[in-house]
């Protein structure tokens, strides 16, 4: 996989998050980039629609859970927002049905579709955590 917006090679990305990109390019748009810096504030999201400024961050439970990281996420989700951005939270245990990522993962995409959905009516933040 490439970052189409630098051309470099996006490595370290998880499953879940070439997942969700490769529906979006399908069902979306082309222009949804990985690995995104939202400029002026020097933020890195996950994936990333610029000309809409729909910022997806992809949260598995493991990493995400320690209170410090909990923190930083607040952080992070605030400053994002305040840019003008829309922000979706998708939580590893809400997209994957116990680990049965790839029947787990499809049945779950109308979740991102509702939460696209909602930010383009106005929404700047979905947490997609149930």
């Amino acid at each position: 996989w490439f970052n189409r917006d630098t051309n470099k090679e996006a490595k370290g990305n998880s499953a879940p998050e070439i997942q969700i990109r490769a529906f979006l390019w399908q069902h979306d748009s082309w222009d949804w980039v990985n690995w995104f810096i939202i400029k002026d504030i020097n933020i890195e999201v996950d994936i990333a629609l610029e000309k809409e400024k729909i910022a997806i961050e992809y949260h598995g439970d493991y990493y995400h859970s320690p209170q410090w990281k909990i923190d930083d996420d607040e952080r992070r989700k605030g400053k994002i927002i305040q840019k003008g951005w829309s922000l979706i939270w998708g939580w590893e245990h809400a997209l994957i049905d116990r680990g049965e990522f790839k029947r787990g993962f499809n049945e779950h995409f109308n979740k991102i579709n509702d939460a696209l959905k909602s930010i383009r009516n106005g929404e700047n933040f979905i947490d997609i955590n149930e």
